[in-house]
């Protein structure tokens, strides 16, 4: 017998060949979004993890220094007075070569004599004139790194990108000027993860790296090997006594650890997003195996009377849903890796835009995250099988599944669907409603208000379809009139289809909403809050908390450059605090480009001289939500004086950064770090003076001194620019629901049409022309799509809203205004009036080629 089952069920796929395929497309879709960005968060997860450990080699703790660094002597103190010695000094910094363009190089300053126990790369030399692979240890190569000024190691795989031999020179850009490099040497570590992790590594002398960074006498950290044993806590304990100001000793693994709770947030909003595309997948699957039963109705009632279990009968309608889901899966896996690849580019460059500089060299295909995508597309085709195969056996035996039977239930479940929908709908409700900073319960809101409305579309649409028979009748005739009670009487699966084809829909609205309000919010933001006419700064490629100093002298001659009324001075610094680093922002700035900031309390008059005097610092909103702070409370920063903590006096919107800022006066900075650096200037233009002559005066007084010189409407455009950019692999995401929501509404109508073939049999026996068989489909897909884009409407309005003041919220701390453009609303039928009439040109194009003879037969 259940060879028998077997035999049935390959006979009936094997009829319906296209059906099974598209299916099995649906699901392959639903499984590859997923994968994809699983694929890509876990690329860029990868590329900081192999960065770190690459670098920090076998280093067990480093120690890291404030706002400039750590002082050399430090390093002598930590070898000889301390006795700790294996300690290897470190200067990081990014560069980029302007000859040869591809992105920025990491700059890595080390110690050669130090460097041993820690990093084995600099056993693996190619000797000169020999770039090939393989080469053996040259430890004489390395002698003129050390005692010949503005010489560099290249990793050979990059030196081949760039054109580069040994022996070559070439220029960089660093420390705000042009600068000339000799490659002496090309390093090739046989290590796979040294490989990739230094592969845009640039390695010079600790000496060179100062002059080139322009940091004499400091370095970025001290790395350490420490034993794990009493001897390793008692040097610890004596190193921690003896750290200056300002300079903290953290674990090897806590900077890969920062790098990634920075971005997850980030990275748990793209996975969410990907799960809607598998949840319409699903319901790909369950309406297959919906009309697989449906076609095999009366086989499936003559084995139930011939004896066949229950047991058995529902097994083989699950093994059918499998039969769809494992290809489907296994397809899917495939396009989800070739999809990744393209997916972690915009990861990282979101990743460089938003936290910090990110370089994915290398695409993984990550076995764990084939496996969850594994996992769950077989996992979803077994959830989305088990109501049609449930509701197959838990009819009577004697009862045989008709098609007035099953629409029959339909319609009775549109009431139980109903109510348990309102149910979720208020359970979503009522999770968002919560005081909670989980953004996990924010998620869950979300798809349970999503699954109920799904629940309340196929009743809604039925009373919409109600409403409209007799429109249509008057405008379109008798076919008219046909098309509402045909998507009715179907209403098993073209419920379905039309929960599918709305929650996409309204899936793409509510993403819509939330960029256009986010740009909206962005844009009055920066109208606000960039009240100088002019910004100069050193050009660099990294974040701006690595920015070159500026000259006091250049900063003299830009001040003094005729047609300025104002000059603002400004600071970025990340400080190593325990967690994650802070980012600080020092200003010296005039009263009246203050109130540019826009303080949550709108306090920005009466803080202004709080703000000068220090007494305290102002924070982002994300950063005070992030770290659970309010005004009155403290926050603790290391300065070269020790451990301080700044009240917080106020808090202010922001939108440059989900981590958040601090912000203090530039005296309170100088008072407790000692350090006088500017590294920006905000000049304000006198009124009726020509800003574009202002900057070509302050290019003249620069001379060759390479500078970063914008107006104002330039950083805007910037800025925009770089929030496009960040949007771009949501967009992409909503792209993706809406196909896979396609492939789910084609899927529905071949169905129902190859179901109807003998009703439409019949219509051109008594004379409906395959034309006018055209238009009744058409009429009925129209129809449905008007429907679905329509109900799609409120739920992406509020999904929107709850994206907004809920999830974004809970993932970045951001305040948005929400704004809702009327096109939006368009938008909605644009997308699915369109997609459910190219739904039904394939079904429609197939029944009508159909004799009327051949079907009335087969039927």
């Amino acid at each position: 017998m259940i060879s028998t089952l077997r035999r049935a069920s390959l006979r009936h796929f094997s009829a319906h060949p296209w059906l099974s395929l598209l299916a099995i497309i649906g699901i392959a879709l639903g499984v590859a979004v997923v994968t994809a960005v699983d694929l890509a968060n876990e690329g860029a997860v990868r590329a900081m993890r192999v960065a770190t450990e690459a670098i920090s080699g076998r280093a067990t703790h480093r120690i890291l220094g404030a706002s400039s660094g750590i002082p050399e002597a430090f390093y002598t103190q930590v070898r000889l007075n301390l006795g700790i010695r294996h300690a290897a000094p470190i200067i990081e910094g990014l560069v980029t070569t302007p000859n040869h363009p591809g992105g920025a190089l990491s700059l890595l300053g080390v110690d050669l004599l130090a460097e041993p126990p820690f990093r084995g790369y600099l056993n693996h030399v190619v000797t000169p004139g020999d770039d090939s692979e393989g080469a053996s240890n040259s430890p004489p190569l390395l002698t003129p790194l050390l005692t010949q000024p503005a010489t560099a190691l290249l990793h050979i795989d990059t030196a081949r990108r760039m054109g580069l031999s040994s022996g070559d020179d070439f220029a960089i850009l660093a420390g705000g000027e042009i600068q000339s490099l000799t490659l002496i040497a090309l390093f090739d570590p046989p290590d796979p993860l040294a490989r990739e992790g230094l592969r845009e590594t640039l390695i010079v002398d600790i000496a060179t790296a100062q002059e080139v960074l322009k940091q004499p006498g400091v370095v970025s950290r001290i790395d350490l090997i420490l034993p794990d044993d009493a001897l390793g806590l008692a040097q610890r304990q004596k190193l921690e006594a003896a750290l200056p100001g300002g300079v903290r000793l953290h674990g090897a693994g806590e900077r890969a650890q920062a790098m990634e709770n920075l971005t997850r947030a980030f990275r748990l909003n793209l996975t969410a997003l990907s799960l809607l595309a598998l949840l319409v997948g699903m319901f790909i699957i369950y309406n297959t195996v919906t009309f697989s039963v449906v076609q095999r109705r009366h086989l499936l009632g003559l084995l139930r009377a011939l004896g066949v279990t229950r047991r058995e009968l529902f097994l083989r309608l699950m093994a059918d849903g499998l039969l769809m889901g494992v290809p489907g899966t296994l397809l899917g896996l495939g396009l989800g890796v070739l999809l990744g690849e393209g997916l972690v580019g915009l990861v990282a460059r979101t990743v460089n835009d938003l936290y910090f500089h990110l370089q994915v060299t290398d695409f993984h295909a990550d076995r764990v995250v084939l496996l969850k995508g594994a996992v769950l597309g077989v996992g979803a085709t077994l959830v989305a099988a088990i109501p049609p195969a449930w509701e197959a056996v838990s009819s009577p035996t004697a009862v045989v599944l008709s098609r007035a039977d099953l629409e029959g239930r339909a319609h009775q479940a549109l009431s139980r669907g109903g109510w348990i929908g309102i149910g979720l709908l208020l359970m979503a409700g009522m999770m968002v409603l919560i005081p909670s900073r989980h953004l996990a319960w924010g998620f869950v809101a979300l798809f349970g208000l999503m699954i109920g409305y799904a629940l309340l579309i196929p009743p809604s649409a039925l009373w919409l379809l109600g409403r409209v028979q007799g429109g249509m009748r008057r405008l379109f005739g008798p076919l008219g009139g046909v098309a509402p009670g045909g998507v009715g009487r179907n209403l098993s699966r073209t419920g379905v289809a039309l929960a599918a084809l709305s929650v996409a829909v309204a899936t793409a609205l509510g993403m819509e909403i939330l960029i256009s309000s986010f740009r909206t919010t962005v844009v009055d933001w920066l109208h606000t809050y960039l009240r100088a006419d002019i910004y100069v700064t050193a050009i660099h490629p990294g974040p701006a908390t690595q920015r070159p100093l500026l000259d006091p002298l250049l900063i003299d001659k830009i001040s003094a450059t005729p047609g300025l009324a104002s000059v603002g001075l400004s600071r970025k610094v990340t400080l190593p605090t325990p967690g994650e680093p802070t980012d600080l922002w020092i200003l010296d700035l005039p009263k009246e480009r203050f109130s540019g900031f826009d303080f949550i309390d709108d306090s920005a008059p009466r803080l202004w001289p709080r703000f000068q005097r220090g007494d305290g610092v102002i924070l982002t909103e994300s950063m005070a939500f992030r770290r659970g702070l309010e005004v009155g409370d403290s926050l603790t920063l290391p300065t070269v004086q020790g451990v301080i903590d700044f009240a917080i006096i106020g808090i202010h919107y922001d939108y440059g950064s989900d981590t958040g800022v601090v912000t203090m006066s530039m005296t309170t900075f100088r008072k407790h770090w000692q350090d006088f650096g500017v590294s920006g200037l905000g000049l304000g233009v006198a009124h009726g003076v020509d800003v574009v002559e202002v900057i070509e005066a302050i290019r003249l007084a620069a001379g060759e001194v390479p500078l970063n010189i914008r107006s104002t409407r330039q950083i805007r455009e910037a800025s925009m620019v770089v929030f496009d950019r960040t949007f771009a692999i949501t967009r992409v995401l909503r792209t993706l629901a809406v196909l896979v929501a396609f492939f789910g509404m084609l899927t529905a109508l071949t169905a129902i049409q190859l179901e109807r073939t003998r009703e439409f049999a019949v219509f051109r026996a008594l004379g409906l022309t395959p034309k006018e068989l055209w238009r009744i489909i058409a009429y009925e897909t129209g129809l449905m799509g008007l429907a679905a884009g329509l109900l799609a409407i409120p739920l992406g309005v509020i999904q929107g809203a709850l994206l907004i003041h809920v999830i974004n919220h809970r993932s970045f701390g951001w305040s948005l205004e929400m704004h809702v453009e009327p096109m939006i609303f368009f938008q909605a039928l644009l997308i699915a009036l369109p997609t459910a009439l190219l739904a039904g040109v394939f079904p429609a194009w197939r029944i009508s080629r159909i004799p009327p003879a051949e079907a009335l037969r087969e039927a």
